[in-house]
């Protein structure tokens, strides 16, 4: 929990030291990058604890089945007991199904957050990065006026980095 919430910080003081006109537009990335990892983070650890119970309820189901099989084959229950075993398994496989969209859902969601983001900083930064160089800004300029393309660049991998050890942190 520490490595996460200084790399928070650490992430948001270094981007905005580095261009503070192109970090306060990034900001509004990391509530959507943030919810976007929780709910797959979320989705997946729910979806685990729930497969894992249901395997569970399914081998005991089993065991119970082997070791009294004399009991089980004497009152003809074999039909029985592969009914409840089939339907825990089913109950996985449908927790297992929903895990996989769910996860695909957070990821789209994810990625599709991390494009808009691309779309918007790089636009940003590169209309600001655009004016640095005709107010006679020179590319090595590390000046607080000049903006270059890797000043656009770390403040925009501060801000991602930022956003997704904000994620990570809930659950800690």
């Amino acid at each position: 929990m520490i490595q996460y919430i200084s790399q928070v910080i650490l992430s948001l003081v270094a981007a905005f030291y580095l261009s503070w006109k192109v970090s306060i537009v990034l900001i509004v990335s990391i509530p959507l990058l943030g919810a976007a990892g929780t709910f797959m983070i979320h989705t997946i650890a729910e979806a685990q604890s729930q497969t894992t119970a249901q395997y569970s309820a399914a081998g005991g189901v089993a065991t119970i089945a082997i070791s009294a099989i004399r009991t089980v084959t004497a009152f003809n229950m074999q039909s029985h007991f592969l009914s409840q075993y089939r339907k825990h398994l089913t109950d996985a496989l449908n927790t297992g199904i929903t895990k996989g969209f769910n996860v695909g859902l957070g990821n789209g969601l994810m990625f599709g957050v991390y494009y808009l983001i691309y779309a918007l900083g790089f636009w940003w930064g590169g209309k600001l990065a655009a004016d640095s160089l005709s107010d006679g800004c020179l590319p090595d300029d590390t000046s607080d006026d000049c903006i270059t393309g890797g000043t656009v660049l770390a403040v925009f991998l501060c801000i991602t980095m930022g956003a997704e050890a904000l994620g990570m942190v809930r659950y800690y």
